[in-house]
């Protein structure tokens, strides 16, 4: 299915205030959330700098299909977009309702057929993209990237279904490769966990990541037991691993604390 962005609905107004430039990441990314809402999420969430001018960028959308690996399928340019205050750019389907409230630090806009493919698809964001919707970056669909039409990357995310001759390119271009969960059946949802780790999932009636995806999901790092997706706020909840150290911290410091008391 080919598809592509559209125009903005609200204005893209730069702010006075542009933070130098940062490091650009996906945090997460929600494709197919039907669970959640009859119209399903879609939305792509952007981390950088506070306040950072995007301009230069463009979030693109690759298919891995057999038919038509390699083929860029949607382009959406950030020219004169700017991150919210806590560094995140939230870019949202308008015409399905979100029953989640972004925080009021993130940049929100809406897009009035924002839409994102649910098969195998790699997303990107680069700097001074030149090519358009419909060029291919893999021209023999053989998996390996014979052109491009940008002159960096800042990040790159690919989600398989596992059908045959699917490719994928996160990994090729130096992010991350999730293959699909069960037979034709890619992850709803990709996000980067406060650790670092990156985790997609199929995503829950309440937001949460289904059980019986690989605990959870499927990638470097287990997600936290409570966890929910969190469009256009930042995710507060650290590792098990961290809430155990952290833990294990206060205690040390509570018992330090107490026997210099005693003397």
């Amino acid at each position: 299915m080919n598809v592509r962005f559209y125009a903005w609905s609200a204005a893209l107004g730069a702010s006075s205030m542009v933070a130098a430039q940062s490091q650009v990441n996906f945090s997460e990314i929600v494709r197919d959330a039907s669970r959640i809402d009859a119209s399903g999420w879609q939305y792509v969430e952007i981390k950088s700098g506070a306040n950072q001018n995007l301009s230069n960028l463009t979030v693109i959308e690759i298919s891995g299909g057999a038919e038509n690996a390699g083929t860029i399928t949607s382009a959406l340019s950030l020219d004169n977009v700017v991150s919210g205050e806590n560094g995140l750019l939230l870019l949202q389907n308008m015409e399905h309702q979100m029953s989640q409230n972004a925080s009021t630090s993130s940049n929100v806009q809406s897009g009035n057929a924002f839409t994102l493919n649910t098969g195998t698809s790699t997303y990107l964001v680069v700097q001074d993209f030149t090519g358009q919707v419909g060029d291919s970056i893999d021209a023999n669909m053989d998996g390996s990237v014979d052109a491009t039409h940008w002159s960096a990357i800042e990040d790159s995310v690919a989600f398989g279904s596992g059908q045959a001759g699917e490719k994928l390119y996160g990994a090729e271009f130096g992010g991350v490769d999730f293959g699909g969960f069960g037979a034709n059946n890619s992850a709803d949802a990709y996000v980067v966990l406060t650790s670092g780790d990156k985790v997609a999932f199929e995503v829950a009636a309440d937001g949460s990541a289904m059980s019986g995806t690989d605990g959870g999901g499927s990638g470097n790092g287990p997600l936290p037991a409570d966890f929910k997706i969190t469009p256009g706020d930042v995710n507060p909840v650290p590792e098990p691993a961290s809430l155990v150290a952290l833990g294990a911290g206060l205690g040390a410091a509570v018992l330090r604390r107490r026997r210099k008391s005693a003397k």
